[in-house]
C-alpha cells in the first residue's frame, strides 16, 4: 500500500499567493481561521479581501467584517468611528469584541473612543455591552482608560438622554459617578422622571439644567427645576432665544429670570425674528449686541439687529476691521454707521470695488 501523499497546491506562477490562500480557505477552513484570520488586524482583513474572489468571499462572510463594510465613509478612521457608533447603538457586541481584538495599530483610537461607545450603548439601553466593558482586562491600559472603564464614563449621560431609568440604577450600583451634566441632559430631553430620580439620590445640578430645558422647550422640566430650587441666570433666557422658544422666554421673564444682550444676540444669530422683536419690545438690553455679532462675523444677525433698532457706533466699525469681517463692514458702511472715516472708506473700496 502506497503511503498517503500530502496534497500539493500548484501555483500558476511564482508568488501567486492568492491561489495558496484560496486553497487553504477551501480545504482547511478551520485551520485557516485559527492560524491566519485570528491573527489579522482590521486593516489586514480588508487587505486580504482584495486578493481575489475566494478571499473576498471568506472575509466578507465574517459577521463583524460584513457589518463594517456597510459604512459609506471612505476614510478608515472615519469608517471605524461611524461603524463603532452604530455597533454600540445596535448592541452589536460581536463587532465591538472583534474590533477590540483585531484593531492592531489603531488600538489607541479605539480606547480614545470608549466613552463615546459607552454613551451610545447607554442611550439605547444595551446593558450587555456595558457589562462587557466592565469585564475587560485592565492590564497595560493607562490610568484614564481604566477610569473610563471602571466608571462607564459616557454611559450615564447616554442613559439619561435616552430616559433609561433602570439602566441608570444599575450603573449607580456598579459605582458610576453621576455629575451635574446628567441633570442637564435629562431636563433637555424632557425626562422629568429621570431628573426627579437623580435629585432624589443627590445628583448635583446647576444653571445648565434650566438652560437645557429652556433651549429644548421642555417647560415641565424647567418649572419643576425652578420650583425645587435649581439656580438659573441670564444664560437661561439666552438659551430660550437660541432655541426659538418664545413661550419659554415669556414664562422665564414672568417668573423673574434676568436677561442681558445675549438674548438678542442669540435670537439674531439663530434668525429668530419673532423672539428678537418680542425681547426688544419688552426692554431686553442690546447695547453691545451689534459688537458681538460683528466680532462673530455674522452679517445676517447684524442686519436683523439693525433693522430692529439695536444701536451701533464706531466701535462696531473697528471690530469689523480688526476681525477682517468685510461683509459686516460693507453693511455698516452702506447703512451709514456713525464714525465712518476716510481711511475706512478707502479700505472699503479696496475690498468691494
Amino acid at each position: 500500500m502506497e503511503p498517503r501523499r500530502s496534497k500539493r497546491i500548484k501555483l500558476s506562477k511564482e508568488g501567486d499567493f492568492g491561489v495558496l490562500l484560496g486553497a487553504l480557505m477551501r480545504d482547511v477552513p478551520d485551520l485557516f481561521e485559527a492560524e491566519v484570520l485570528s491573527k489579522l488586524n482590521v486593516q489586514d482583513h480588508f487587505r486580504l479581501a482584495q486578493v481575489n474572489k475566494e478571499c473576498r468571499d471568506v472575509v466578507y462572510k465574517l459577521g463583524p467584517v460584513e457589518f463594517m463594510r456597510s459604512s459609506e465613509v471612505d476614510d478608515q478612521l472615519g469608517q471605524l468611528r461611524s461603524r463603532r457608533q452604530v455597533a454600540s447603538e445596535e448592541g452589536r457586541l460581536d463587532v465591538l469584541k472583534w474590533l477590540w481584538k483585531h484593531d492592531g495599530p489603531l488600538t489607541t483610537y479605539f480606547k480614545a473612543w470608549i466613552p463615546a461607545d459607552m454613551y451610545y450603548a447607554g442611550l439605547h439601553g444595551h446593558k450587555h455591552v456595558l457589562d462587557w466593558y466592565f469585564t475587560l482586562p485592565r492590564d497595560g491600559l493607562d490610568r484614564r482608560v481604566v477610569q473610563n472603564l471602571d466608571q462607564l464614563e459616557g454611559a450615564c449621560d447616554g442613559a439619561a438622554k435616552g430616559g433609561k431609568l433602570e439602566l441608570l440604577k444599575y450603573l449607580r450600583e456598579k459605582g458610576s459617578i453621576f455629575s451635574a451634566s446628567m441633570c442637564m441632559t435629562a431636563a433637555g430631553n424632557g425626562h422629568l422622571h429621570i431628573l426627579k430620580w437623580l435629585r432624589e439620590i443627590g445628583c448635583p445640578w446647576n444653571e445648565g439644567t434650566p438652560s437645557a430645558a429652556a433651549f429644548s422647550g421642555q417647560l415641565s422640566a424647567l418649572k419643576w427645576a425652578h420650583e425645587n430650587g435649581c439656580p438659573w441666570d441670564t444664560e437661561t433666557c439666552a438659551a430660550a432665544a437660541l432655541g426659538d422658544e418664545l413661550e419659554i422666554l415669556m414664562w422665564l421673564r414672568a417668573h423673574g429670570c434676568s436677561w442681558d444682550e445675549e438674548t438678542c444676540v442669540y435670537a439674531a444669530t439663530g434668525g429668530h425674528l419673532e423672539v428678537l422683536q418680542w425681547a426688544l419690545r419688552n426692554g431686553c438690553p442690546c447695547n453691545t449686541a451689534v459688537h458681538v455679532v460683528v466680532n462673530n462675523q455674522d452679517p445676517e444677525a447684524l442686519k436683523m439687529l439693525h433693522e430692529n433698532g439695536c444701536p451701533w457706533d464706531e466701535e462696531a466699525l473697528g471690530i469689523a476691521i480688526e476681525r477682517g469681517a468685510w461683509t459686516c463692514l460693507k453693511y455698516l458702511v452702506d447703512n451709514k454707521c456713525p464714525g465712518v472715516t476716510e481711511a475706512m472708506m478707502e479700505l472699503y473700496e479696496s475690498e468691494w470695488t
